[in-house]
């Protein structure tokens, strides 16, 4: 590390607040009416993006251990943002070119 050593506890405690902000992001969908699944059908139907969600969400969350950034608050920025960034590449967000016909 570069300076900051963090203990086990903080790690798992930002790394649970990663995962609450992927699951804020679902239920954010939810209540919108954008996905009317549970949790675990809808990630099951979305697997490819709901492994990119995890890979790019740890990735993102490595980073941040290794350059001294963690925190609880970019921890859940990190899981959220995630979450909403591959939701998008899938097209069932509302006006994304693969829902308006566009494209045959």
């Amino acid at each position: 590390m570069f300076g900051t050593t963090y203990t086990l506890g903080y790690l798992i405690l930002t790394f649970v607040i990663l995962v609450l902000g992927i699951i804020t992001h679902f239920l954010k969908k939810k209540i919108q009416g954008e996905n009317l699944d549970d949790i675990v059908t809808y990630f099951k139907s979305h697997f490819k993006n709901t492994v990119a969600t995890i890979i790019a969400a740890c990735v993102a969350y490595g980073s941040l251990v290794a350059t001294t950034g963690l925190s609880i608050i970019a921890s859940f920025t990190i899981g959220y943002a995630a979450d909403s960034l591959f939701n998008r590449a899938d097209g069932d967000v509302p006006g994304n070119i693969k829902d308006n016909g566009l494209n045959g």
